[in-house]
Parts: structure tokens; C-alpha cells; sequence
């Protein structure tokens, strides 16, 4: 169970990554945050900690979205998440919105370790996946899990590297330049779980998150081999559910 503030710093990460702080022409605020229809319940979560929202299918996409747009709502909300908020482009909304509420903007804290921030990062721009690869030295394919997470702010990233090591590329595959932190040892990525055991995710990624620790106890005994009949079956078993947990990110989400 989270407190307060690790909530409004787990919603930061959402915001940055699945929402947008909108003003209309007429000067009406308004929060949006669009998830895959999969990651429903990740936004009765949220409703049910703000109390307030409203949440229906997207047309045209398997998503849903949040809406919150009564004044006093917002006001409420820009007066937690103020100070926040990371990314540019929600920074510049944000510093908006403040503006028509005569609300002093904040600009972001520094984050740690320990900020719910990432949980919110990791659900809304993070992935968890596992692909089959061969060793340079040896012709059986063995699996390889990835913990990563994308951010437009390369400083946020470092702290991860900082406390979970790992490393970070540039990416430019989507329309902005962003940065990806990932992780691939088991010594960091159990680590990372263990961070995530105390500020949880909320989405379908969760219940990957559960698995890892499965994984590894089919990992140390080879599982992965076929000649290993009883074990090779089993692992098959839990790659199927893994698949089942599995989001295809779609094209017209956001």
C-alpha cells in the first residue's frame, strides 16, 4: 500500500509518459491518460485514489482513457503533482494550467532511489520482455530477459543506472529523441524487482514482474532444453502465460 506521495509520484510517471494536461479554447483544464484496454484497471486505480475521473473505450483503438476536467479537481491535482512532472512537453502544459489557476509552478524535484516515480515510468514507458538468443561461444539458444525503460530526460535515467546499474542508448525511432535504460543480469534485474515489490506497478507488466523469479529457478536447471522433457514442459507452460501477458503497443494509443 502506498502513501500519498508515493501515489502523486507513481501518477507523475503516468502522466509523463500515457497522459496529457490540456487547456482548452475556452480556458477549461483537463487530465488525459490513455492506456491500452488490457490496462484498464490500472485507471480504476487511479480514479479510485483521486476520487474523481471518468473513464471510457477510446473509438478507433483498443484503449481506454481518463478524463478529469471539473475546476476544483484540477486544481486539486496540479496542486500535488506540481513539482512532479518531468517531461518537457508536460512541463510546458503544466506551467499553463498553473498560470489559469494562479498556482505558483514548481519546477521538477530531484528524484532518488526511492521515488515511485519509476513504478509510474515503467507502467506507462517501460517493458518487460524475453527473447531467445545464442551465445557467442555456444550453439544452444538460451533465453534472455530485458527490464528497460524510455525517457525523454537522460538525467532521470542516470539514478537508475546509479542504484540498478545497466546501461542507456539513444533512441530515435519514435517522433521525439529519447532516451532507454535496460537491464539484462539477473543480479540487476532482481534488484529492480525488489524495488518493485515496494512501489508496484499497476498495470499487466505486474504480473510478468511476478514471474521473474520463476524464470531464474528454470534458468538454473536448464529448463530451456528440450532433452530436459518434464522440465522443458513446464517452462513452456510459463512461456505461454508470459505471452498472455504480453501488450502490443498500438499505433493510435496516444
Amino acid at each position: 500500500m502506498c502513501n500519498n506521495n508515493q501515489f502523486f509520484e507513481y501518477l507523475a510517471g503516468i502522466i509523463d509518459g500515457d497522459g496529457s494536461l490540456l487547456l482548452s479554447k475556452q480556458g477549461f483544464g483537463s487530465l488525459e491518460i490513455t492506456m491500452d484496454s488490457r490496462d484498464e484497471r490500472c485507471l480504476q486505480y487511479i480514479k479510485h485514489q483521486l476520487k474523481q475521473g471518468k473513464i471510457k473505450p477510446r473509438s478507433g483503438s483498443k484503449s481506454v482513457r481518463l478524463r478529469i476536467h471539473n475546476k476544483q479537481g484540477m486544481i486539486d491535482l496540479i496542486n500535488k503533482i506540481n513539482g512532479l512532472i518531468r517531461y518537457p512537453q508536460r512541463l510546458a502544459q503544466l506551467e499553463k494550467l498553473c498560470l489559469i489557476y494562479d498556482i505558483p509552478f514548481k519546477s521538477p524535484k530531484i528524484l532518488t532511489n526511492q521515488s515511485s516515480y519509476f513504478s509510474g515510468l515503467m507502467d506507462s514507458d517501460g517493458t518487460v520482455t524475453m527473447s531467445f538468443k545464442k551465445s557467442k561461444h555456444s550453439p544452444i539458444v538460451r533465453p534472455q530477459l530485458t527490464i528497460s525503460i524510455t525517457s525523454r530526460n537522460r538525467n532521470d535515467l542516470e539514478i537508475l543506472v546509479k542504484e540498478f546499474n545497466g546501461n542507456i542508448y539513444i533512441d530515435k525511432s519514435g517522433k521525439y529523441l529519447t532516451y532507454k535504460w535496460s537491464i539484462q543480469s539477473k543480479k540487476n534485474i532482481l534488484n529492480f524487482v525488489n524495488y518493485l515489490k515496494e512501489h508496484p506497478l499497476h498495470t499487466l507488466k505486474q504480473q510478468r514482474i511476478l514471474m521473474i523469479e520463476e524464470y531464474y529457478r528454470f534458468y538454473e536447471f536448464h529448463a530451456f532444453k528440450p532433452e530436459n522433457t518434464v522440465l522443458y514442459q513446464s517452462f513452456k507452460k510459463w512461456e505461454q502465460k508470459w505471452k498472455s501477458y504480453g501488450l502490443t503497443r498500438d499505433a493510435n494509443l496516444l
